[in-house]
Parts: C-alpha cells; structure tokens; sequence
C-alpha cells in the first residue's frame, strides 16, 4: 500500500542565547555591540539552529543605549530575548569659574570656563554684587544620563569669589615755611576711621593711632603714618603721608 507523508510546516518557537556578547558595559548613547553573540533558534519540530546573524536589536529608548537600561531585546521570526547588560552615565568634568572679579558698586555675573561640556548644564544664581564668597548653581540638563565626574548627578555649586576693592581715598600733604603755627596732613575718605600715628601702624596695631590728624610746628620733614579701615566690600589702606616745614630765613 501507499505511505500518507503529510509535510509539517517547520516554526520557529523561540529564540535564547548561546553565548553571551563580548562587550557587556556601556556608557549612555553608546550602540550595542552584538561581537561574539550567538543565539539558540528552536523550531516546532525540535530543530535548534544557531544564528549569529538575521536578528534585530531592540532599544529601550530610541536607537541607542540609556543608562537606565539593563537589557537590549533580540527579536528574530517574532520572537524575542534579552541580551543583558550595564550602562553607565557619562561623567562630565566639574566646571571652574572664569576670572577673577573685584567689588565695583554693581551687580556682576560668574561666567565658567568654556569647554566642551558647557552645553550639557544650566547656570543658576550666578550674579551677586558684594564681595565674599558666593556659590553659582550648576544643572545637568540630562541628569538620567550623566553625571560629574566628582559626584553624582545631583546640581552641584561652584564657588565664586567678588573680591574687596581697593579704597580710593585723597591724601593731603603739607609743605610750607616755618610760622610758629601747627600744620597737618590729612587723609579724606568718607564713610569709614582713619588712624594717624608717627610710628607704623598695622592691622594688628592700628587701634594705638589717634583719629584726628597730628599737628607739627617745628621745621622738618614730619611722617605720619596712616591706616584707613576698610569695610565688607573693601580692604583696609595703610600709608604714608608727610609734613613738610622749611626753616624760616
């Protein structure tokens, strides 16, 4: 008699890995390197095949790798698996103030360095006026995906220095002949002590000077010495400033 051979249709059921790819850790964006892979094809008939090609990668998120991801999915004839893996942020390097920058009466704005980094943060509170120590707040814009490279991901600050200015002050000196009268000189600056005194004065001293200005009668060249105190937004001054008597004739 005849032999009824009825054909089965051969169907893929599943799809496992073999052997695992070689790479295994990523930064973000980075592209999954499918070297070394090899998966297992099974089909209804009990065939298993190994493939090493014909499949697709599946991304998380768009078409490369995020740092939130753990997995890449394999599919091949509609079915799937999960090639494991590790993503790591990108580190970004801590920026760094621009400049220097001194007192001036007006509100002034940190700048940070340039670099190749600068469009992956925002800068926040970055313009102060007085001097001291202040602090600008720095973002990432992607904080899913980076992170600095001396922390976490987290906004960071950055210190921002506005130094004292110097004091502008007008010195008056003395020069005349001798006419039995006292004569001074005077250092003018408003809104802040002077110290006068013969003898040097410091800032460890200055208190030991007198705050009027010292007269002198007799005929010669007369230093006097000078410290001007200054305040939150300017440093102290300290000089000389001089009494010039000629002798009569």
């Amino acid at each position: 008699g005849k032999i009824k051979v009825t054909a089965v249709a051969q169907t893929l059921t599943s799809i496992s890995i073999k052997t695992a790819q070689t790479k295994t850790s990523y930064t973000a964006f980075e592209l999954f390197d499918a070297n070394g892979l090899v998966l297992t094809a099974t089909y209804n008939a009990g065939k298993v095949v190994d493939i090493t090609e014909g499949y697709e990668v599946v991304y998380n998120t768009s078409n490369s790798l995020r740092a939130s991801d753990t997995y890449v999915t394999l599919s091949c004839g509609g079915k799937t698996c999960r090639a494991n893996i590790v993503v790591s942020k990108i580190s970004v390097k801590t920026p760094e103030i621009d400049g220097t920058y001194v007192y001036s009466g007006v509100s002034i704005t940190g700048n940070l360095k340039q670099t190749a980094d600068s469009s992956l943060y925002t800068v926040s509170n970055n313009v102060y006026t007085l001097a001291g120590n202040h602090n600008i707040t720095v973002t990432l814009k992607d904080s899913a995906n980076y992170k600095w490279s001396t922390s976490n991901s987290a906004a960071i600050t950055v210190p921002f220095v506005i130094n004292k200015a110097e004091l502008v002050i007008q010195k008056n000196n003395y020069s005349g002949v001798f006419d039995g009268f006292a004569h001074k000189a005077n250092v003018v600056i408003q809104n802040t002590s002077i110290y006068y005194s013969t003898t040097e004065l410091t800032k460890s001293n200055y208190t030991s000077g007198s705050t009027t200005e010292i007269g002198f009668t007799n005929a010669g060249n007369h230093v006097v010495y000078y410290y001007v105190v200054g305040d939150e937004n300017h440093n102290d001054a300290v000089g000389t400033i001089s009494v010039n008597i000629q002798k009569a004739s």
